[in-house]
């Protein structure tokens, strides 16, 4: 992931210690909200707009981290509603289809709007699963040992 340096991802590094085990409080301390995760289905084109929402504020812009296998690109020059370069958001590789439906899973704060995201609110089919901390938690336990992963799932074009 490209971290923006005006942005804080986490509200906490997740650092190991000596013997390089991470513990729950760890998690906690870099997702202390307790959210629950919500899987919800969005067209490609309104998952472009919630990736425009990050700079409502562009003094602030609230950039969010994705998961492994999609990826974008924004120029944060351009107008709102053209910073995100539609052709470069991909899925594992395809690019997203405007039109087409994918299934995404944010926290249940984001899904209904929080921090300006309403596109999330249009989330259609929504199930609610385990808390964020927890999930990340279990993803440590079954994954370890675990290394900071490329910078290249958000690029910036400017």
């Amino acid at each position: 992931m490209m971290f923006d340096p005006r942005v804080t991802p986490v509200r906490a590094d997740l650092a190991a210690k000596d013997d390089g085990a991470v513990t729950y409080a760890d998690v906690f301390a870099s997702q202390p909200f307790r959210n629950q995760l919500v899987t919800l289905t969005l067209a490609g084109n309104q998952i472009k707009m919630m990736l425009e929402q990050q700079w409502l504020d562009p003094k602030r812009p609230r950039i969010l981290q994705v998961s492994k296998g999609f990826s974008y690109a924004f120029d944060d020059t351009r107008p709102f509603g053209e910073r995100v370069i539609a052709n470069s958001m991909s899925l594992n590789g395809e690019v997203i289809d405007l039109s087409k439906s994918y299934r995404i899973t944010v926290n249940n704060y984001l899904s209904a709007g929080g921090d300006g995201f309403t596109a999330l609110t249009e989330g259609a089919a929504q199930q609610f699963g385990v808390y964020d901390s927890d999930a990340l938690y279990a993803y440590f336990q079954a994954n370890s040992p675990i290394a900071p992963t490329g910078v290249d799932r958000i690029i910036r074009g400017n």
